[in-house]
């Protein structure tokens, strides 16, 4: 009978051990209300500013791939506007992905680090096709060999972009299980237009090859 009080007291002990373990561990993983809200306005951070990139680039999208009607008062940006333009948005791209980087090692929440991972590998691979992008405008622009690089440039990147389409649609997804509806509506943008701007040459490939012979000329 003393044996089996002993063995039942224990138990007890070693239940009540485990049960306040696990208790701590629960109170360790349960983010602060003060700890969510600041990596809620990190995140908004990011992505407001990949949204802002999308949209830059959307418009250099269109304008460089659109030839002025003759007659036009529409203003005609110069290849050094567009080289500029270029230049900003790979600075911007490497902005965000420096940023992504810090916010990543600051953050303990095991959700927003998983999140934080995705944006960061898809801010580099953005700043990485953008860099190549820029290399070429910079030296092609306005040169006989514009179209050729172009050409070379759609080839290389091909896989690079449903790389990032994949990302894209799994921080989207990520995104979801944020009750912060707003993380995920900031986002929704970025995607549309980062898709526009890398499929444009790929649909509108008779436009875009036009675009670039009218910018390889001499103006």
């Amino acid at each position: 009978m003393k044996t089996h009080r002993l063995v039942c007291t224990w138990s007890i002990i070693l239940a009540s051990v485990l049960l306040s373990n696990q208790s701590l561990l629960a109170a360790q993983e349960e983010p602060s209300a003060e700890k969510v809200q600041q990596e809620h306005q990190m995140l908004m951070e990011i992505l407001s500013d990949l949204t802002q990139y999308g949209a830059a680039l959307k418009g250099l999208t269109d304008s460089f791939f659109t030839i002025p009607s003759p007659g036009s008062s529409a203003p005609i940006q110069t290849d050094d506007q567009f080289k500029n333009i270029s230049q900003q948005l790979l600075d911007k791209i490497n902005t965000i992905k420096g940023k992504t980087l810090l916010f990543q090692q600051a953050t303990q929440t095991n959700k927003t680090k998983k999140l934080l991972e995705q944006l960061a590998s898809l801010s580099s691979n953005l700043a990485a096709s953008q860099g190549k992008l820029n290399t070429v405008l910079q030296k092609k622009l306005g040169s006989p060999s514009l179209t050729t690089a172009l050409k070379a440039l759609g080839k290389t990147e091909e896989k690079k972009i449903q790389v990032i389409h994949r990302l894209g649609n799994r921080i989207d997804t990520l995104l979801k299980a944020y009750p912060q509806q707003k993380l995920k509506s900031t986002f929704d943008p970025f995607l549309k237009s980062i898709d526009y701007s890398l499929t444009f040459p790929q649909k509108n490939s008779i436009k875009a090859f036009n675009a670039a012979l009218w910018h390889q000329k001499k103006r």
